[in-house]
């Protein structure tokens, strides 16, 4: 479980004790000290502190003395008004001191005071203890604590002989560290709505299976959790006895239910234990006032990195890869979405989305959460956290376990761009009939979030009870760097900006993919956004609101016409979530969407009207500023006209070259305005001729029609949502070439050829040398042997012999020949 252990500990408890004189408040400090009662004491005592080591909780105490005198009146409400818990003293056996207690001292207190305040009756020792007396404080107190909601508890004790003392002390300290009044109502005996939604996230927290109901082992999951203790079987039995005993619906035969998990809190409560409450709800991160706090660590994305190295807590610093759902957390959200599904309609009605996001604070949702963070911060204003300064940055070393408000938890990641707003719901995703937000539609909205704001992601699994202790909630994709070398596209949520002046039908594509038509568009009014009657759009959030984002599920299309594409593997690609992005041709959206070479874009899908060869012209000066790694898609909006459909089709089935489409373009362009307009076909083939030669000029492929009328063209749409999903998976297929870029490439394939024709001769070369060195190393080891073997024959012959006579020297010295050989 994600634990926030500690989430409102407390470090010391400020006490201040009031009272009539003689009541004995003075002497109930000293026994509490020094464990002796004092014989004389002064008229007013300093200040007491108690350290930590010496009280059971470990907590600091400051007890102040007070004067009851008239003239001290304003020095006493000033401590009065300090304190973080008020003890007043009066005497049991003076029945005006008690009166004074109801018509002077609660009056006063309660004017400047707004805590806890324990009624203390001292000297007990002076009554004579008997049932009447017991039912006579009982008669006294009831209708105190009725009338003033800030006394916590009223008890008696005896200074004199110390009994007592210690307790009503630790009553007190009780009082603020475990305080009753955001628990229970004292008058009507009822727990607080605001205690109940806390439980209520306690309770779905624990419900692993879902099923509305505590287990056996849920219960013992609970309590080894919370407490650190195991309950035995005969423990969870002696509950559910106690709960059958007060009401049939307590306990079902799955386990104990709802109402039952509150009535055992109940139990405690009405017994003096809201500690046991209190160490429920802190561990889970409520404060005292029963404001859901967020750890920081609830918010990074460390623990969802694979890697050692230190990841931001939020995109934008690795803006080379995008943040999608791990399949623990898709799996938690489908598990939610069929919990409360009531009706078993497979769809989410607004009342079972409103039981969903009951247990998160305010009930607000991802796509209400901007309208929620100024109002929280109002609503808030005095709460903070450890350090709330440190709030806004992210990465660093930030202590992970740092409280945060949710109006700082919502403001810890990057504030949400233009290009970046998800209110739009549920219009952004796809719906039933009825407009209940089906399955599907459920989980694309989800990851679209996760893809647009992935801290509000995390934000509301935290709220929601998601386990990130125990599985990752998100993980990261591949680098966008490694996607692009291998030419393919693994991510599992896809954005595509759509690009286009200003008419040309961007919306009504968007309307298209979420299954909406062009009827959508004219449906989106400001009563159908949620809480919209509360909220009143600025300049700021008008722009947002026209860059909208939807999302769907869309098949890629395969190359054989099958309904999905088979990767390298052989395995079928999984369905991918596309998020269509309209971008306003406005220039803040304009400059938002070209920043960063584009990065977050993993298609630029071109719009134009082919009624309007303007809207081409737009798109040409649009097109030089988008970097050449995006692929590009170019769509022809209205051409439900057969004419422009039919010249469409030529164009494509033709396969003109751009000369012969440029010479149409050109013999259309001597057309005047007006004979365009008089003419729709030859006006809309202009523009498509226009596009067609952009397109060729580029190495594109031609423009695709688009006829945005639902239902007609249901099939056909979601065909060329397949084909811009598949031009998304395969960039190189639809990434534009530039003539620079194709001077580049001939160069480079000219230098590629010439490396490899030199490669090849040099092997060639190469080869032949050593052909020869080997033939004529051979020839020689052979001329080396036929030597070597005719020397041998000779030196085995024998040597004829020689008379000596055949033998002179000449003058010279030098052998000759027999004068007869001479």
């Amino acid at each position: 479980m994600l634990k926030v252990d500690g989430a409102a500990a407390r470090r010391s408890v400020d006490m201040v004790v009031v009272g009539d004189a003689s009541c004995g408040k003075t002497s109930l400090i000293t026994t509490l000290v020094s464990a002796i009662f004092p014989e004389s004491v002064p008229r007013v005592l300093q200040q007491v502190r108690v350290p930590p080591e010496e009280t059971a909780d470990g907590i600091a105490l400051s007890i102040t003395d007070t004067s009851s005198a008239q003239e001290d009146r304003a020095q006493t409400l000033k401590q009065v008004a300090q304190a973080d818990v008020v003890l007043v003293v009066y005497s049991s056996a003076e029945e005006a001191t008690f009166a004074r207690v109801r018509s002077y001292w609660l009056p006063e207190i309660t004017k400047v005071f707004k805590g806890s305040i324990i009624v203390v009756g001292n000297k007990s020792d002076l009554v004579t203890k008997s049932e009447e007396h017991a039912a006579e404080l009982r008669g006294k107190m009831n209708p105190l604590l009725g009338d003033f909601r800030q006394v916590d508890a009223c008890t008696e004790c005896s200074a004199k002989l110390n009994i007592n003392v210690s307790d009503v002390f630790q009553l007190a300290q009780q009082a603020v560290v475990y305080p009753i009044a955001p628990l229970f109502n004292t008058q009507t005996r009822e727990l607080a709505p605001r205690f109940v939604g806390s439980l209520r996230r306690v309770f779905r927290i624990f419900d692993q299976d879902k099923d509305d109901m505590l287990s056996d082992a849920e219960l013992i999951d609970f309590q080894e959790t919370c407490f650190g203790a195991r309950l035995q079987p005969t423990d969870i039995e002696d509950v559910k006895t106690m709960l059958e005993a007060e009401g049939a619906d307590n306990v079902a035969a799955a386990g104990i239910t709802f109402k039952g998990f509150l009535r055992i809190h109940q139990k405690f409560i009405e017994r003096n234990r809201a500690e046991t409450a209190w160490l429920v709800l802190r561990q889970f991160g409520f404060n005292d006032r029963l404001q859901l706090m967020v750890p920081r660590r609830a918010l990074s994305l460390e623990r969802n990195n694979r890697t050692r190295h230190k990841v931001a807590p939020f995109p934008g610093v690795v803006r080379d890869q995008s943040v999608e759902l791990s399949k623990a957390a898709q799996a938690f959200l489908d598990d939610i979405f069929h919990q409360f599904d009531r009706d078993r309609d497979q769809a989410l009605s607004s009342a079972e989305l409103d039981e969903i996001f009951s247990i998160c604070p305010g009930g607000m949702r991802p796509w209400t959460a901007s309208r929620f963070a100024t109002a929280f911060s109002q609503d808030h204003a005095g709460t903070t956290a450890n350090n709330s300064d440190a709030a806004t940055t992210t990465g660093g070393d930030e202590d992970p376990n740092e409280l945060l408000t949710v109006d700082e938890a919502l403001s810890a990641g990057a504030p949400p761009a233009a290009l970046s707003y998800i209110d739009d719901f549920p219009f952004g995703t796809r719906t039933d009939a009825n407009g209940n937000i089906s399955l599907s539609g459920w989980r694309a909205q989800w990851h679209m979030i996760t893809l647009l704001q992935p801290h509000l992601t995390l934000l509301f699994l935290y709220f929601l009870g998601f386990d990130s202790g125990k599985e990752r909630a998100l993980v990261l994709t591949r680098k966008r760097a490694v996607e692009n070398a291998c030419n393919d596209l693994q991510r599992h949520t896809v954005r595509a900006f759509v690009f286009g002046a200003q008419g040309v039908g961007k919306s009504s594509l968007l309307d298209a993919l979420t299954g909406g038509g062009v009827a959508a568009a004219d449906a989106r009014t400001p009563s159908s956004y949620t809480f919209s009657s509360e909220y009143n759009l600025d300049e700021d959030a008008r722009r947002k609101r026209s860059c909208r984002n939807v999302v769907g599920r869309v098949r890629s299309k395969s190359s054989t016409g099958g309904a999905t594409t088979v990767g390298a593997s052989g395995a079928p690609a999984p369905t991918r979530h596309f998020v269509l992005t309209e971008v306003a041709a406005e220039d803040d959206a304009l400059e938002e969407a070209l920043a960063n070479d584009m990065v977050d874009c993993d298609l630029a899908i071109m719009m134009f009207d082919s009624t309007n060869p303007s809207s081409v012209d737009w798109l040409a000066g649009l097109q030089k500023r988008i970097p050449e790694s995006v692929p590009l898609v170019f769509l022809a909006t209205k051409v439900d006209l057969a004419e422009a459909e039919r010249l469409l089709g030529e164009t494509q089935g033709s396969g003109k070259g751009a000369a012969a489409v440029a010479a149409a373009a050109k013999a259309k362009a001597r057309m005047t305005k007006e004979d365009m307009l008089a003419e729709d076909p030859a006006h809309i083939s202009q523009a498509i001729e226009e596009a067609t030669m952009l397109c060729a000029s580029y190495s594109l492929p031609n423009p695709e029609p688009v006829a945005l009328v639902l239902p007609k063209n249901r099939l056909r749409l979601g065909k060329l949502f397949e084909l811009l999903l598949s031009a998304a998976l395969r960039p190189d297929l639809a990434r534009p070439v530039s003539e620079e870029k194709r001077a580049q490439q001939r160069r480079q394939r000219l230098i590629r050829s010439s490396l490899r024709i030199s490669l090849v001769v040099s092997v060639l070369v190469g080869a032949g040398l050593l052909a020869h060195s080997f033939l004529g190393s051979t020839r020689k080891q052979s001329a080396s042997e036929s030597s070597q073997g005719t020397s041998l024959q000779a030196s085995s012959a024998p040597a004829p012999r020689v008379p000596a006579d055949d033998f002179r020297y000449d003058y010279d010295g030098y052998q000759t020949s027999s004068p007869a050989t001479r």
